[in-house]
């Protein structure tokens, strides 16, 4: 009876209409992955807003209510119809988000390789005499470093997500909302390179606890838990701003 539409195909259709109603994709969306299907099906795929409901203590009551109301409020938008993505494109974009965290990751390693004591930090201990100054000049070119790197990793990563959306909206780019929404996630990131950087006894019993468990690779491995904070710290800014319109 190949000329009847199949049972899985019947389901599906169901549950599309279903998840198209405002009120069932919102209660939908107190459990996990309910919050999802509801972004995709009923807000055309609108996951850019408030990415920091994806966080897990928003996946189960009763903090999954945060999201429900926000569906029901028409906090978070919905969409023309033809921005919803295809599978493809979100399979793309949970590659893309998982690559920028462990970009931002790799980052502060990044930079301690550049500024380490026998390479930038030599050339300001050659010409600042004074310790102190020197630690304050060595730990600022580190924490401005760090930012810039973040701000290009950024301002790269949602030029990609920015500029699919507009392709599928048939629009063009908005350059001075791109680089000013890079703005937020890049502070998120560097307030956590600034902290442990400027502030020298947060920086030296860090250092002085790896450098005894691991040894000379101590300030290296350092850079790993500080890389993982300052990734989880750039997700938060981001979950704060949203794509801006194309």
């Amino acid at each position: 009876m190949g000329f009847l539409p199949s049972v899985a195909s019947i389901t599906s259709k169901i549950f599309n209409k279903i998840m198209s109603n405002k009120i069932f994709a919102a209660f939908f969306s107190l459990i996990l992955p309910g919050q999802l299907f509801a972004r995709h099906n009923y807000l055309n795929s609108n996951f850019d807003e408030y990415p920091w409901l994806y966080l897990p203590f928003f996946w189960f009551p009763p903090l999954s209510i945060v999201p429900m109301v926000m569906i029901l409020t028409n906090k978070i938008k919905k969409q023309p119809k033809k921005a919803k993505l295809t599978l493809h494109d979100m399979f793309s974009n949970v590659i893309l988000s998982v690559t920028t965290f462990c970009m931002i990751m790799g980052v502060p390693l990044i930079i301690s390789l550049i500024t380490g004591n026998d390479k930038i930090g030599a050339i300001v201990d050659r010409y600042i005499m004074n310790p102190i100054f020197a630690f304050i000049t060595k730990a600022i070119t580190e924490v401005m470093l760090n930012a810039i790197l973040v701000y290009a990793i950024t301002t790269f990563v949602t030029y990609l997500q920015y500029s699919k959306k507009c392709r599928k909206l048939e629009k063009g780019i908005d350059i001075i909302q791109l680089l000013s929404m890079s703005l937020t996630p890049t502070m998120f990131a560097t307030a956590v390179s600034a902290m442990v950087n400027l502030v020298p006894p947060i920086k030296l019993a860090l250092e002085i606890l790896t450098g005894v468990l691991i040894g000379n690779a101590g300030k290296s491995i350092l850079m790993i838990p500080l890389g993982i904070v300052m990734a989880l710290a750039h997700f938060v800014g981001s979950g704060l701003v949203f794509l801006p319109k194309c």
